[in-house]
């Protein structure tokens, strides 16, 4: 298996002056991504450090001035026909949103095989300022919010449906709400699909929170966020960095503010939250992201463990789709409203590890595992039979190999 994924990844390795990065699928995705070569970053580490961290360096040059990183780098100015990739950039450059924010716990994995802190000083002020960027553009009460379902990294969750107020969309609905949005961001920004002006400062994008007619509290963007100011403390400490008593100031009050907002004390689970800042009913995979972040207590883990081995729910036989079997939203094969996905997987492994469920993580290892045995390294799977989507050469997906 190791074997076959090596070509994959030479398959899908580019170079572009001096900057190496992966691309998702050399069929269906082009470009670089932001949490896709966080997690590209983080399998390297068990193939070749110095890829892991070019992976990292590359992703870093896309950053705008203000400190954004934008979720997508288009190296080669290549434009797919009909591809929904083709709005919402910024310039010819980069896209003009963001995306879950691994980069720091990406980092930290690199460091902690390495021993690198001459990398990690290198790029550490760079990573800095787009968590700086986080917290002054988009977060509220300490919470980032979010403007797009792309930001989410799940694209067509079926909670985007109730922001959106559409009932069962279609392909073609989803699609057309989601240039919407970026087209109201763009116009906002006052920045021209056809700029050829490139990293330049924008307008704060904290004032169009108010404005956006999406603006979510996203559960597994902030768990992410979260963890990764862990890591970017443990980054400083290691280092002796200045920013140390940034994060140690910081934390404490992202922390009581994650508890107090995502928390759903009348259903015992954390809950993402809508444009009203009221909680979302949909029952989803995210209720295990605050184990992945740390921030859940013993016994708010062990409930959510609960909804995990049930098999009316999560516990399927390719575990761990993104909605329970019960939901009346689930679809085994529709494109996040139903599928397993290996990076979601890779998340919850890594809570139940934080909490002592090393059994039920390693049952969700070799059942990913051997998913990807049986079908091939796609894009995402169906949790009822061994059956894949999307491209076959689909890069995060070896993160079987991280598991």
């Amino acid at each position: 298996l190791k074997t076959k994924y090596d070509l994959l990844l030479k398959k899908n390795q580019r170079r572009t002056g001096s900057f190496f990065y992966t691309v998702p699928s050399s069929k269906v995705y082009p470009f670089q991504w932001l949490w896709d070569s966080c997690f590209h970053s983080i399998i390297y580490t068990h193939f070749n450090l110095d890829n892991a961290k070019s992976e990292i360096i590359s992703l870093l040059n896309g950053q705008w001035k203000n400190g954004m990183l934008p979720h997508i780098l288009f190296w080669e100015q290549k434009r797919l026909p009909n591809s929904i990739h083709n709005i919402g950039f910024r310039t010819k450059e980069t896209s003009s949103i963001t995306q879950p924010p691994l980069i720091a716990y990406s980092v930290e994995q690199i460091y902690k095989k390495s021993n690198d802190s001459a990398f990690v000083k290198k790029i550490f002020n760079k990573i800095h300022k787009y968590y700086v960027w986080l917290h002054l553009n988009r977060a509220v009460k300490y919470i980032p919010v979010i403007i797009h379902p792309w930001e989410s990294g799940l694209d067509d969750f079926p909670l985007w449906d109730f922001v959106y107020g559409l009932k069962n969309p279609s392909k073609e609905q989803l699609i057309k709400n989601k240039k919407q949005l970026l087209n109201e961001y763009l116009n906002y920004l006052n920045i021209s699909q056809k700029s050829n002006n490139t990293k330049t400062n924008a307008k704060p994008s904290k004032q169009y929170l108010k404005k956006s007619k999406f603006a979510v509290k996203s559960l597994l963007f902030n768990s992410i966020y979260l963890r990764s100011l862990y890591s970017m403390l443990f980054l400083a400490k290691q280092l002796k960095l200045r920013q140390y008593s940034y994060y140690s100031n910081l934390i404490p009050k992202v922390e009581k503010q994650f508890k107090l907002q995502f928390f759903n004390k009348k259903k015992n689970i954390f809950i993402s939250l809508n444009k009203k800042r009221q909680f979302t009913d949909m029952l989803s995979f995210e209720i295990f992201m605050p184990l992945f972040a740390g921030i859940a207590t013993q016994n708010q883990a062990d409930y959510a463990v609960s909804f995990l081995v049930d098999k009316t729910k999560f516990w399927l036989k390719n575990p761990v789709p993104v909605l329970p079997l019960c939901s009346p939203y689930f679809h085994p094969e529709k494109y996040w409203r139903g599928t397993t996905w290996i990076n979601i997987n890779w998340f919850i492994i890594k809570g139940l590890q934080n909490y002592g469920y090393d059994a039920i993580a390693k049952k969700i290892k070799q059942k990913s595992i051997s998913l990807v045995k049986k079908t091939g390294f796609y894009e995402y799977f169906s949790p009822l039979e061994y059956k894949g989507f999307g491209p076959n050469d689909f890069t995060w997906s070896g993160l079987i190999f991280d598991m």
